[in-house]
């Protein structure tokens, strides 16, 4: 049981997905607790330093502005925003969003340490982030070069 993906972009549990995805975020200085479909109750001035430090101030005053609400995805521009805001255990990404994902992610893969542990098993982020995120930038040029969307099962 857990999530799999088509275009090998993803196969493994369910709360490794969202681990991975939690992490994503913070490598962008994105904050996904505090995102809509992730923030379902208020979050507390302490939990603030479970956030990526870059932009804080600025999370701070988003999350002031909508007033104990999530904050809504509408105002990012990033184009991770499909798959950070995606559902986990079904859908789609469209395969024309597909090779901006791809991009950004391999953006992603130049500025991080190559955690990768070959011995430990290439599934999900079992062998570490950076082979997670390399996996997923593939499947996602793969969909994209077939024009065929990235189907999560």
């Amino acid at each position: 049981m857990g999530l799999d993906t088509t275009h090998d972009c993803w196969h493994g549990s369910y709360v490794l997905f969202m681990h991975w995805r939690k992490w994503l975020a913070q490598q962008i200085g994105l904050p996904l607790r505090m995102m809509d479909g992730f923030c379902d109750a208020l979050i507390t001035e302490e939990e603030f330093d479970d956030f990526p430090t870059s932009n804080m101030e600025l999370w701070k005053a988003v999350r002031n502005s909508v007033a104990d609400r999530a904050i809504p995805w509408a105002v990012i521009d990033d184009p991770l925003v499909p798959l950070l805001s995606h559902s986990d255990c079904e859908g789609r990404l469209h395969w024309y969003e597909c090779k901006a994902i791809a991009i950004r992610l391999g953006q992603i893969l130049r500025t991080i340490e190559n955690d990768t542990n070959p011995i430990l098993p290439q599934r999900a982020c079992a062998d570490g982030m950076y082979a997670a995120t390399k996996r997923f930038a593939v499947g996602c040029m793969k969909a994209y070069r077939s024009r065929e969307d990235v189907l999560f099962a």
